[in-house]
């Protein structure tokens, strides 16, 4: 187990899928998104909508999943809590 400043990681080597973000993430942003227009005249006078000043964002956020899962997978917790179980019963 590592520990990180009062986190453990339960499975540390699962942090190295976190290295596949880069490649995800340059994936994702050469799918194709383009749109053919007989003239490109009309292209440079439009003014940049919200859509095509935000096209990076889909890709970031990939990438940044990748790296949460890999996170996730390496099962972080806090080990300094301690905890007591009562239990009453018949056996």
């Amino acid at each position: 187990m590592l520990e990180l400043g009062g986190f453990e990681l339960r499975d540390p080597l699962f942090l190295l899928v976190g290295l596949l973000a880069l490649p995800v993430y340059w994936l994702a942003s050469r799918l194709p998104s383009v749109v053919t227009y007989s003239s490109l005249t009309l292209v440079d006078a439009a003014p940049r909508s919200l859509r095509s000043r935000l096209a990076w964002l889909p890709a970031v956020l990939l990438g940044l999943a990748v790296v949460a899962l890999a996170i996730a997978l390496a099962g972080p917790r806090t080990g300094e809590a301690t905890s007591q179980v009562h239990r009453e019963g018949i056996a």
